[in-house]
């Protein structure tokens, strides 16, 4: 319901809000209106006093003046929030929304303030109060948000959000505010948004030539290619090089003719290495693709074929030698594989470094030493009649854990003893009392 004031606070606001504003600063009207407030002692002009202020401070960062007003009433001595940021203009169509200014949190909103506004006062159009009523529940999302306002997200750090599942929404009156801030004014934010639609005018304007241009490039490609004498398939034009030419001009006609033979040389040399590795029937399983003598021959024509051919056949060899040392070892360790990866075992695998007898030797005093482990764990598992240690459970707190690893370690020679009776002890307990 609108609030009863009287009309000669209205007629003040009235006068100081109207263009041919006597009044050559905010804070003169600020001062007018705090008189008028401190002299009445009308319990309603005193309310409607307060309702004047909340417009200003939406509009004004203010200092206390305590001479001017009483301090029930708050600050009445207006200075500028932005200095040079605002002019009078601004802050006048800002206080002819009585609040519903674009300073930010500091704004009283026409949300807060409609409810207790008279319909027939001066400072508020038809169209403003409408357009406010409509949009008071309506919420966009982030995304529209920084789209339609052209925001970063760090910009909507500090505006209020509700979020419904996923989805952040923010009041559109808080964005618009926000937007007007950062961009100055209403006009700012309309010139950024005219800049950027026209740059993506632009963008838009070139993506149709580009793609109006796609034909045409093609066919300058083939006429070059033709002039060149360049032997090509219509699959050697997806090449990068032919296709940003194609798709948006960039580079030049002997750049793409460049790339094209480049290609085709590459085809041709890796098709020589292939036929020669096929008739000297060298074992290969596309391992020869990662030699550098291949690289640098298919892909640069440096080096000859000769030496691919030899640098594949002296890694094929190598290949076969440290297979057989590998078969040699796998004989001797039998179910224990993981002894392959002990150091002695992979350098002598891999590098043909040791004797072979001292490595089966190593191998042989790792295993039995192992099955004398396995033997004194199972041992220590049948004294407290456990069947297996992967029963064996470990407690902390509400947290169970299978000390499983710790027993393998012992059993592989990389853990002390010393706990293990401890370990079979606390588990012989647990399952005693049914845990």
């Amino acid at each position: 319901m609108a609030l009863s004031l009287p009309p000669e606070l209205w007629e003040m606001i009235g006068l100081c809000l109207i263009d041919q504003d006597p009044l050559s600063s905010p804070a003169g009207m600020a001062h007018d209106i705090a008189a008028l407030g401190c002299t009445s002692k009308d319990p309603n002009l005193q309310a409607g006093v307060a309702v004047a202020w909340r417009a200003l401070e939406g509009c004004c960062r203010v200092r206390s003046t305590p001479r001017v007003c009483p301090p029930a009433f708050g600050s009445w001595r207006v200075v500028w929030a932005h200095v040079n940021t605002y002019s009078l203009d601004q802050l006048r169509a800002c206080l002819r929304a009585l609040g519903s200014s674009f300073i930010g949190n500091r704004a009283a909103t026409l949300q807060q303030l409609l409810p207790i506004l008279p319909t027939d006062w001066p400072g508020a159009s038809p169209d403003l109060r409408d357009l406010v009523k409509s949009s008071r529940n309506n919420c966009i999302t982030q995304t529209e948000a920084l789209k339609q306002y052209r925001l970063q997200k760090e910009d909507l750090e500090g505006v209020r959000v509700r979020i419904r599942g996923n989805t952040h929404l923010y009041r559109v009156t808080d964005v618009m505010r926000l937007a007007q801030f950062k961009y100055g004014s209403a006009a700012g934010l309309q010139a950024r948004n005219e800049q950027i639609l026209e740059a993506s005018a632009k963008r838009r304007r070139t993506a149709e030539y580009n793609q109006s241009m796609q034909g045409p490039r093609t066919q300058q490609i083939i006429k070059a290619l033709a002039k060149a004498h360049v032997d090509y398939v219509l699959e050697d034009l997806l090449i990068p090089a032919a296709q940003k030419y194609i798709k948006s001009g960039t580079g030049s006609l002997a750049k793409v003719v460049a790339a094209v033979k480049a290609l085709i040389a590459t085809e041709v040399r890796t098709q020589e290495v292939q036929d020669l590795v096929q008739e000297r029937d060298l074992p290969s399983a596309g391992w020869h693709r990662n030699l550098p003598e291949y690289q640098a021959y298919v892909d640069n024509g440096d080096g000859s074929l000769e030496d691919v051919i030899e640098a594949i056949s002296e890694e094929a060899e190598r290949r076969s030698l440290v297979e057989a040392r590998r078969q040699q070892l796998t004989a001797a360790v039998g179910a224990e594989m993981d002894l392959l990866e002990m150091p002695i075992c992979k350098d002598y695998v891999e590098r043909n470094r040791g004797d072979l007898q001292a490595v089966l030797a190593m191998i042989s005093d790792v295993a039995a030493d192992r099955k004398w482990r396995r033997q004194e764990v199972d041992q220590l598992l049948a004294t407290y009649d456990l069947a297996d240690f992967s029963q064996l459970k470990t407690w902390s707190g509400n947290t169970v854990s299978q000390p499983c690893g710790f027993f393998q370690a012992y059993i592989n020679g990389q853990a002390d003893a010393a706990p293990l009776e401890q370990l079979a002890e606390q588990a012989f307990l647990q399952s005693q009392r049914g845990v």
